[in-house]
């Protein structure tokens, strides 16, 4: 932890950066069994990239897949000390500068270049500390359709207290439909009463629900 305290003043002086992007974990079915996956790191062209790895994006930021994250700082180094009539430029294939002259782009300038190597051992560090100075610990944030037994993915189906079934749908947003056979026909003095725990439909007496009605048929719930 010492060593990274001592690194922030040196990442400031630098004018180096980095950024941090939280990973989405998915939830998916195994064995007949919802688990959570987490998602692979994904660089700017949308390639998956493996926990550890590091790769260059463009603008010269140097990524690191992290377990529950995507690090990226900025590398190369920065010109500084140059005349008011020059201008840097950066070659973003070596993510170097040249100082040349505004009206004249053939002629270079004097300059001083400020290394920005620190970031890119702060980098490095990152996945080590998990960022424990700089930023807030890290959450994998999951994804799914919530259910009695936790969260479930697209495609998955289940039964709530109202004895509905449930579908998660696209961008895990659940459709409820109440699929059940109704009893029809039975005498005016009795009604239907829905036994939440059985998820079955009964003809009881109005008066009395412990006291159970005969009926003369059904309705069965299509296949939609």
């Amino acid at each position: 932890m010492a060593h990274l305290l001592l690194l922030l003043p040196l990442v400031a002086l630098t004018h180096g950066y980095c950024t941090q992007q939280k990973l989405f974990a998915d939830i998916v079915m195994r064995d007949g069994v919802p688990v959570l996956e987490e998602g692979p790191c994904k660089d700017e062209s949308g390639g998956s990239r493996l926990a550890g790895e590091q790769w260059r994006e463009s603008g010269c930021m140097l990524c690191t897949c992290g377990e529950t994250y995507i690090s990226c700082c900025s590398i190369g180094g920065r010109a500084v000390n140059f005349a008011a009539d020059c201008e840097a430029v950066m070659d973003v294939d070596t993510c170097r500068y040249s100082v040349v002259k505004k009206d004249d782009p053939s002629q270079t300038c004097a300059h001083d270049m400020k290394l920005l190597l620190i970031a890119l051992l702060f980098c490095g560090l990152v996945p080590m500390y998990h960022a424990a100075v700089l930023q807030p610990a890290v959450q994998i944030i999951s994804r799914g359709c919530s259910s009695p037994t936790g969260l479930v993915p697209i495609g998955a189906s289940w039964r709530n207290a109202k004895c509905e079934t449930c579908i998660c749908g696209a961008n895990y947003i659940p459709t409820c439909t109440l699929k059940l056979s109704i009893p029809v026909m039975y005498d005016s003095d009795c009604e239907l009463f829905l036994d939440t725990k059985l998820c079955v439909y009964k003809v009881v007496k109005i008066a009395d629900h412990s006291i159970s009605c005969p009926y003369r048929g059904m309705t069965y719930p299509t296949s939609k």
